[in-house]
């Protein structure tokens, strides 16, 4: 996570990129969707509780694959007799 100090440097450096080039430039969807994405990466998979599919009955949790996607389906034979939560993945939504 990172500090105030450090916050407050990468927002000076974007209004600095802003002044500079112009708000036309920034694609602030782009930096905030690599924000999340570095935030994603530096969780290990175990830190987030696995999930089973109320429908297709798969075990799933949150994380990025290689990909970048945000859910990542977990072996059967693994979790089958874990009891986890009851939840839609986003594939039967």
């Amino acid at each position: 996570m990172p500090s105030e100090e450090d916050k407050r440097s990468n927002h000076a450096r974007l209004l600095d990129l802003q002044y500079y080039f112009g708000k036309d430039w920034i694609d602030l969807k782009v930096i905030a969707e690599d924000r999340r994405i570095a935030t994603w990466r530096q969780k290990h998979i175990s830190e987030h509780s696995p999930f089973q599919c109320n429908k297709c009955k798969k075990y799933w949790t949150r994380g990025l694959n290689k990909r970048n996607k945000k859910i990542e389906y977990l072996k059967n034979r693994v979790f089958k007799n874990i009891p986890c939560e009851k939840k839609l993945c986003t594939s039967c939504l």
